[in-house]
């Protein structure tokens, strides 16, 4: 089996995001804050899928439109989370599991984490490889599915910093704009754009000459990113977090929200 450039590259960068977040886990036991495995994530999965773009070989049109968006989605989350970074604060998530995990542990998570980094961008194999030409109708559509995700976690992100800049140091329940129809909006937007990267490299891959491969990522990679939000330190570990923080308010909240998928009619 001769390994292609996009093969080899994807190889060589694993060692390197390993002792990367290797770094980042030492940075942590002295700052007792691993709010930047988070940051870490946003950039260097946009790093990773900007470094695969460059050595692919499939229709440059569309390994141009994937740079774009996954860049966008980079900057935008990355700069979020950088001012989460760089106020200090731990994230409530990780501060519960600091109370409970050996600095082992954490030092595990981190390395989960760089195995997600080194292994989601592959979602978009089959749109580096395809030479179906663009735009096909199948990306009109899921660029489109695309942008309404982004869009929507963008404005579910802005509505929680207003609130929280808003309310500083009270105990309320966010329930403005999408807080008010679903409990998790950022991870349903975020789900979303994760599922339209995939159907976008599902399709495309088609004319690939890996079409198998690369229709087995573009499935197992949003998956990946669904079960991790709602079985790992996504909506279980905030869950957690916010009753402990909360009590009975946000109890009445899921009583009143639902948790994933947003209603058509915000409650009143």
């Amino acid at each position: 089996m001769v390994l292609r450039p996009v093969d080899f590259t994807w190889l060589i960068l694993g060692p390197l995001i390993f002792s990367a977040m290797t770094l980042l886990w030492a940075r942590q036991l002295k700052t007792k804050n691993a709010t930047s495995v988070d940051l870490a994530w946003s950039v260097g999965t946009g790093l990773t899928t900007w470094i695969l773009v460059l050595v692919s070989e499939g229709v440059m049109d569309r390994r141009t439109w994937i740079a774009m968006i996954v860049t966008a989605w980079s900057v935008r989350l990355a700069l979020l989370l950088f001012r989460r970074v760089r106020s200090g604060v731990e994230d409530g998530r990780y501060q519960d599991l600091r109370r409970n995990w050996k600095p082992k542990n954490f030092l595990f998570f981190y390395w989960g984490q760089g195995a997600l980094i080194w292994f989601l961008p592959l979602v978009h194999l089959g749109s580096l490889e395809g030479i179906q030409s663009f735009p096909s109708a199948w990306d009109l559509i899921f660029i489109a599915l695309w942008l309404f995700g982004f869009v929507g976690e963008w404005m579910a992100d802005h509505q929680l910093e207003v609130f929280r800049r808003e309310n500083r140091g009270a105990k309320e329940i966010c329930r403005v704009g999408w807080w008010n129809r679903c409990r998790h909006p950022n991870y349903f937007f975020e789900s979303l754009q994760w599922i339209s990267w995939g159907m976008i490299s599902l399709f495309a891959g088609l004319s690939s000459d890996r079409p198998v491969l690369a229709a087995a990522l573009a499935i197992l990679c949003p998956t990946l990113v669904v079960l991790s939000i709602f079985r790992v330190t996504g909506i279980p570990a905030t869950e957690e977090h916010m009753l402990e923080t909360r009590g009975d308010a946000y109890r009445d909240y899921m009583k009143e929200v639902p948790a994933f998928f947003p209603r058509f009619r915000p409650r009143a």
